[in-house]
């Protein structure tokens, strides 16, 4: 008769092992300008996401770095957004986001492509101190250079009726302001033409 249990018991124990290193996940970080002016004085907002190689999202702290560029925040649900302001005229092509390690993850970085800050194009209106003009009048011409932000703008400012002209050099205390004088005008019709010269902005 065959005893089961008998040939069972004829074998010990034994137990054998397997190696595998469980690696840690790389941070995947990505950058997108959600919100530009591309004129002076420029400001860019940037919108930085951060997941695993799934595709999940991460809370990890952020930082970035570059010309003009010194911030830090920690996103939510993958997600941290930051805006820069004021940014001079130039080419930026060094904006990097740094993604932070732990245990789990490697930290993960990417560069924002390349952008440019342009001169900006100011505004004004020109104005004459007189609706009705005789030949022994002087005209005054003025209005004022608006810029954006709160920059003052300074250089030349010349009206011209195409025969008699004039200039105002604009400092900062002007605030953009500027008032030409033009005596001994012809008779006729007339367009005054005013021109502001700009400067580096």
């Amino acid at each position: 008769k065959y005893n089961g249990n008998n040939l069972y018991n004829k074998f010990n124990s034994n137990s054998n092992t397997v190696t595998i290193t469980v690696n840690k996940g790389t941070h995947v970080v990505t950058a997108e300008r959600t919100g530009v002016s591309d004129e002076y004085p420029g400001v860019q907002k940037v919108k930085i996401t951060v997941k695993n190689e799934k595709g999940d999202t991460i809370s990890t702290s952020v930082v970035g770095s570059g010309k003009s560029l010194d911030v830090s925040g920690r996103t939510a649900n993958g997600v941290v957004e930051f805006t820069v302001n004021d940014l001079d005229i130039g080419k930026y092509n060094d904006w990097k986001f740094t993604s932070t390690a732990d245990n789990y993850y490697y930290a993960g970085s990417t560069t924002l492509p390349s952008f440019n800050i342009d001169e900006t194009t100011p505004s004004f209106t020109p104005v004459l101190d007189k609706s009705v003009i005789y030949y022994w009048d002087s005209v005054v011409v003025s209005g004022t250079i608006n810029t954006p932000g709160n920059y003052k703008p300074i250089g030349t400012v010349t009206a011209t009726d195409g025969e008699r002209s004039g200039t105002y050099s604009l400092t900062e205390s002007d605030n953009g302001h500027f008032e030409i004088t033009l005596n001994n005008l012809n008779v006729g019709s007339k367009v005054f033409t005013v021109t502001y010269a700009g400067d580096e902005h």
